[in-house]
C-alpha cells in the first residue's frame, strides 16, 4: 500500500517518472543496476535481502553509484 502510495505522488510530478517497483531486495539491486535511477526508495524490512543489504550491495557492484541520505 505505501509503495503505491509513493508511485502516485511521484508519478504526478512531471519531473519525474518511476522506472521500477521492486518486491525484495534481490529484485531491488537488479532494478537498480539496469535503469541506475538518480533516486532510490528502499525500504530497510523487505523479504530475502533487506534494504540495508540491497543498498549495499548496489553500491559496492553499480560503478558510479553512491547512496545518499541517512
Amino acid at each position: 500500500m505505501l509503495r503505491g502510495t509513493f508511485r502516485l505522488l511521484i508519478d504526478s510530478c512531471d519531473d519525474m517518472e518511476v522506472v521500477g517497483e521492486a518486491t525484495n531486495g534481490r529484485e531491488a539491486v537488479d532494478l537498480a543496476r539496469t535503469h541506475r535511477p538518480d533516486v532510490v526508495l528502499m525500504d530497510i524490512r523487505m523479504p530475502g535481502t533487506d534494504g540495508l543489504a540491497a543498498t549495499a550491495t548496489t553500491s559496492a557492484t553499480t560503478p558510479n553509484w553512491r547512496p545518499r541520505g541517512s
